[in-house]
């Protein structure tokens, strides 16, 4: 399954006794649909590649916008 946006990546531990870890109830959901492994980029926190039973491979986006814009050559640029 490629996720380019996992947006249950905030929602990784409890916030109060009896809350679901709900980045946990999805993986378990992704697996149970059949994906056998993950691609994703930019998670919130590293630990949220322990929640899946699956290989999980993990993107930097940072890496490739910052030699994107390098390559522009825009001169100073503040963001």
């Amino acid at each position: 399954a490629v996720i380019p946006y996992y947006g249950y990546a905030r929602q990784d531990r409890k916030a109060q006794a009896r809350d679901p870890i709900t980045a946990k109830l999805i993986a378990n959901l992704l697996t149970t649909a059949g994906a056998d492994r993950v691609l994703t980029i930019d998670l919130h926190a590293p630990q949220i590649q322990g929640f899946f039973d699956i290989p999980v491979d993990h993107l930097y986006g940072a890496t490739i916008l910052a030699e994107y814009f390098t390559e522009k050559n825009l001169g100073d640029i503040t963001v």
